[in-house]
């Protein structure tokens, strides 16, 4: 019963876009920027305008443009979508799906032209493996693991997981396979490049790593194993994600480097 339970609940599952409509003033914009950009997917929100029309209706940074009054403009081009929007006048209907679940829906296939893949079920997406980050701290004894590569297969695995040694227990897996190291792709490293990037790291290191089912799960989809929204899972403690709207004078704080400081 329980697991029946479980399972209607992922049956729930859904892509319901957002609908926001933004009305402006004479002489007014909506307050955000439409952009296509390199290695992104989509109608993209950015450099939304603090106390503006869009960022008051709940638009965030990174949020796909899905429709423009009505009209599905997913695979339009930047120019007809921009000129949908102007000729929409003052008062503009936008559908709306933000970052992380555009991307794992672009991931899996979903069709998101289709009304009804906003709102009928998709267990799959609900249920699909993620990526997972890994944070460890090294120990006298080191982190406890090697790298290895296997022939046949691209990149490097994790090997000789020792039992309840700090990899071990930070969630690190034999098989597991690198993504990325303190948040950069290790893609077209070499062993000895990531070996030297993990020293570089000083006493700890944070791994991006997906294991052999999430591995072969985006492998059967020929999809492109994502970064976003990885399993947290394993971190000791739990990041915040802070949206912040760049203000006239900035945002508000400086980011420094400090003797002593990691």
């Amino acid at each position: 019963l329980e697991l029946d339970f479980k399972l209607r609940r992922a049956d729930m599952t859904t892509y319901k876009p957002r609908v926001i409509s933004l009305t402006k003033n004479p002489g007014q914009t909506f307050g955000f920027y439409l952009r296509v950009e390199r290695n992104e997917e989509g109608h993209l929100i950015r450099c939304l305008e603090m106390g503006g029309p869009a960022e008051l209706a709940g638009m965030k940074d990174g949020d796909r443009i899905l429709r423009v009054n009505g009209t599905f403009v997913d695979g339009f081009p930047h120019s007809e979508v921009v000129e949908l929007v102007r000729n929409g006048g003052a008062s503009v209907a936008f559908h709306i799906l933000d970052e992380s679940s555009y991307k794992q829906a672009k991931a899996l296939g979903v069709n998101l032209s289709d009304p009804q893949s906003t709102s009928v079920t998709n267990r799959v997406a609900k249920e699909a493996p993620k990526p997972k980050l890994c944070y460890l701290v090294k120990s006298n004894s080191g982190y406890g693991f090697s790298l290895r590569s296997v022939k046949g297969e691209q990149g490097l695995f994790m090997a000789e997981v020792v039992a309840g040694g700090v990899a071990d227990n930070a969630g690190v897996r034999n098989e597991d396979r690198l993504l990325e190291v303190n948040g950069e792709n290790i893609a077209n490293s070499t062993h000895d490049e990531v070996v030297e990037t993990i020293k570089l790291g000083g006493g700890s290191v944070m791994f991006l790593l997906v294991d052999k089912e999430t591995d072969r799960f985006y492998r059967n989809k020929k999809a492109k194993i994502g970064s976003w929204s990885p399993t947290i899972k394993f971190l000791p403690l739990q990041p915040r994600i802070v949206n912040v709207t760049k203000g006239s004078d900035g945002y508000g704080f400086l980011l420094r480097e400090e003797r002593d400081q990691t």
